[in-house]
């Protein structure tokens, strides 16, 4: 089963200042860019986030690391000079602690009002340098001659501008390993085609001892490693692949130093607890390529630096059981490397050395066992595209095999939002027909291998499992900005997706949601469901003097039934953050969910429990008021959560500012499941400018929604009338359930003309037949009409409801002479 890194709930704690120019209800914030984008460990630095409505800035959440601490925070005051700077921007100090672990961690800057975007933050192990270059005056260090010296092992916090291109020199002794790492196109968030860059390290003379441009690890950013040829000099540059497109200055973190950047780690996993040794792939000719880990305790996958300075970790498994390593030759079943552990679970770990190279493995499993076949590659850094076969090792020659190849987002267990290259790594769930030995043959599906295409085999027992997730609630919202959050004294709605877990066979009974971390004063209220029912309404109302707050929040599923098993319960959340030909170039794994307690906003909402039912083709008016704080008269948006299939809400409903109470048209097909629905009315402040920046959100109460059986059913006989005549249309009443009240039909979707004549007419329980009158002006257009309809309107508790009750058939005809 593929799961995402384990992160850990962090909220960093500090002192916020209030700017004097802070509206009265800001609403949302919305974050687009933070600098710089990373810092050394062991060190303090001041962080500017950038964005829409930062006012009254509270804290920073941090995803996997409670190592990065914020101990103050506050708004840029607002330029006089310059209209709307205010909330703009605010500065975070942040102390990174010695043992921060390198590598990306993702904060998310949260305000009284609301949590903002994901900003990915790099932490390296080597001393900041800041590019000299001055932001207002361009290729100043362009060449070998103005390179700029760097102090030794650096982290260059650089800008390039078009085709700019800098260079830098570090000083070396003969025969040292010289390594440089950019982080570039990482750094493009919610853009397409980040800007890719071409590394160079080059001798005292200029000559080139290596060069990249993409990687399979980093994908766009490069990285490269070469031995120093003397002592001396050397230079490294770094350029735009293209000029900017936009004109901007692209910003990148260029790492130079003596560290050992594997562009893999073989084998890519093992037990937890064990040590492992491992060799570091791609290293030039005379490198120490090999080490010993001890592996952690745990499941998850973790990450793996080579050195104290490596700055992107590699990614390594952990899984309680075997841990093969192919043995050459093994590229027949007859040859195959074999398990000596007749135990599952299993990882089997290679190399696809060179092109047409192919793997055998022989485990043993037992017949009806269900077993989930993982296949790591791309997820691992590796180029290999996988093709997993799997055939009895008692198969006869022609047996087709059970094959895999690529991914999908439910077998990865992921709802959207998953890095293009794990759907290449293949996936496969296996059944044993009969106890036995089974063949497993990895290959490239394009015929390819290298020295560093490794891959990595986990067969694992299938477990039922529960997996979560959140949908968002503003359908234009970027799943990067989705987070949760409650004002004080007021309740919001979200809706949950729910599946079972890749390779769950079925889960059965109710189950029930809960949530740890849940901040003080909040409280979840969620009804019980079934695995089947995909979409989960879950309520957070806040007590008015709750604590404002963020937090990860945990949520699990587990049976309602104490005796029942437990469940693998998941939650996940991908937030895509750079993005390449369309598809997600780098993306963050969540498993718990931001969550936030704002200050009261000034609106709330509440919706009036219908006391009838919304028949089938019928429609129901719910009543909703709009309860206003003084001094808010802004427009309010309407809007119904978690409608039952076939019911149709009505949309683009305003609650004006000089008003308090609308009706809201709820009108159900002809096909609408029957039952008691739980279904909440949304109120949304609007024209903010934004689509999510200055977002006010509120939740009504719950009602139920019961959808029936029409009262009636009508037939109504064919008719025919003449231009400038009346004409009789016959009406076959049957009823279903009786009229909770008094209760009229009249004739609709008549063609242009044609009119009912007298009104609506009277209809009761005991009604068989009724007669209505239609008539038709002298030009009503002549033609055949198939679907007028009959509407019955039933009056009950001073409220109307309205059924379709039936449809039938005109024809107008020319006037005879």
């Amino acid at each position: 089963m593929k799961l995402s890194l384990q992160f850990l709930p962090l909220a960093l704690v500090l002192t916020a200042a209030v700017q004097a120019e802070t509206p009265k209800f800001p609403g949302t914030p919305k974050v687009s860019s933070m600098a710089p984008y990373g810092w050394h460990r062991g060190s303090t630095v001041e962080v500017t986030f950038t964005g829409l409505k930062l006012f009254e800035p509270k804290g920073v959440l941090c995803a996997d690391t409670d190592l990065i601490k914020v101990t103050k925070i506050s708004p840029v005051e607002a330029d006089p000079k310059v209209p709307d700077s205010a909330g703009k921007k605010a500065i975070a100090s942040m102390e990174i602690d010695p043992n921060c672990p390198s590598g990306v961690h993702y904060l998310r800057l949260y305000t009284n009002y609301g949590v903002g975007e994901v900003m990915p933050f790099f932490v390296g192990a080597l001393p900041t340098h800041v590019e000299q270059e001055p932001v207002e005056k361009d290729k100043t260090n362009n060449t070998l001659a103005t390179a700029e010296a760097l102090p030794g092992a650096a982290t260059v916090n650089g800008w390039m501008l078009g085709d700019d291109a800098d260079y830098f020199k570090y000083e070396v002794k003969k025969g040292q390993l010289i390594s440089a790492e950019v982080e570039c196109a990482r750094l493009a968030l919610d853009t397409d085609d980040g800007t890719e860059v071409i590394l160079t390290v080059m001798d005292a003379a200029g000559k080139t001892l290596a060069t990249c441009d993409d990687t399979p690890l980093l994908l766009a950013d490069p990285f490269v490693s070469a031995i120093a040829p003397a002592d001396g000099p050397v230079f490294v540059s770094i350029k735009p692949l293209l000029p900017s497109a936009t004109g901007k200055r692209i910003p990148y973190r260029l790492h130079v130093g003596d560290f050992r950047r594997p562009a893999g780690v073989y084998p890519a996993g093992g037990k937890p607890g064990e040590k492992l040794s491992v060799r570091f792939l791609g290293l030039p000719l005379g490198a120490n390529d090999k080490a010993e880990i001890s592996l952690p305790q745990g499941t998850e996958p973790f990450r793996y630096q080579a050195d104290a300075a490596t700055p992107t970790p590699n990614p390594l498994h952990l899984l309680a059981g075997p841990n093969v390593l192919e043995v050459e030759p093994n590229e027949s079943p007859s040859q195959a490397t074999v398990s000596q552990e007749a135990a599952i679970p299993l990882a089997l770990n290679g190399i696809l050395e060179k092109d047409g190279d192919i793997d055998c493995f022989k485990f043993s499993a037992k017949k009806g066992q269900r077993l989930i076949i993982d296949g790591y590659a791309q997820a691992l850094g590796s180029p290999a595209d996988l093709q997993l076969e799997i055939l009895p090792a008692t198969a006869k020659a022609g047996q087709n095999p059970e094959r895999a190849d690529d991914s999908t987002d439910g077998d990865l267990n992921n709802f959207e939002q998953t890095y293009s290259r794990e759907r290449l790594d293949p996936s496969l769930i296996f059944t044993p027909k009969e106890d036995g030995d089974f063949v497993l043959t990895v290959k490239d599906s394009r015929n390819l291998g290298s020295p560093l295409s490794l891959y990595r085999i986990e067969i694992t027992p299938a477990q039922p499992g529960a997996l979560m997730g959140f949908y968002s609630p503003d359908n234009n919202q970027k799943n990067s900005r989705i987070s949760s959050q409650v004002a004080r004294g007021n309740r919001a709605l979200f809706l949950m997706n729910l599946r079972p877990t890749y390779g769950t066979e079925k889960i059965t009974g109710e189950l029930q949601v809960t949530a740890r971390n849940l901040p003080q004063g909040v409280t979840i209220t969620a009804a019980h469901f079934t695995i089947d029912q995909k979409r989960i309404p879950i309520m957070f109302e806040a007590a008015a003097d709750a604590p404002v707050t963020a937090t990860w929040l945990d949520l699990m599923v587990q049976p309602v039934d104490a005796q029942a098993p437990k469940l693998n319960s998941f939650f996940s959340h991908n937030i895509a953050l750079t993005y390449a030909n369309g598809d997600i170039a780098t993306a963050a794994h969540f498993d718990k969910l931001a969550f936030a307690v704002t200050d009261a906003i000034p609106f709330s909402i509440k919706a009036t429990q219908p006391t009838i039912a919304l028949s089938r083709s019928g429609e129901l008016l719910l009543e909703v008021e709009l309860t206003r704080q003084p001094g808010f008269s802004d427009p309010v948006e309407i809007g119904v959560e978690n409608v039952p299939a076939g019911i149709v809400p009505q949309t683009g409903t305003v609650i004006t500012g000089d008003t308090t109470k609308t009706t809201l048209r709820l009108a159900a097909e002809g096909g609408a499941q029957f039952g008691k629905f739980p279904i909440v009315i949304t109120a949304r402040n609007r024209n903010t400018g934004d689509e999510r920046a200055g977002r006010l959100r509120a939740s009504s109460n719950q009602i139920q929604l019961e959808v029936s059986e029409p009262f009636l059913r009508v037939k109504l006989a064919r008719s025919s009338v003449e231009r400038g005549k009346r004409t009789l249309v016959k009406a076959t009443i049957e009823s279903v359930r009786t009229l909770p009240g008094a209760a009229t039909m009249k004739l609709i979707r008549l063609p242009k003309g044609l009119e009912m004549a007298g009104g609506p007419v009277a209809v009761s329980n005991d009604s068989k037949e009724l007669t209505m009158e239609l008539t038709a002006s002298a030009d009503a257009l002549v033609g055949t009409y198939p679907s007028i309809a009959c509407e019955v309107a039933v009056t009950a508790d001073g409220k109307e409801l309205k059924q379709v009750a039936g449809t039938g058939l005109v024809r107008v005809d020319p006037a005879r002479k």
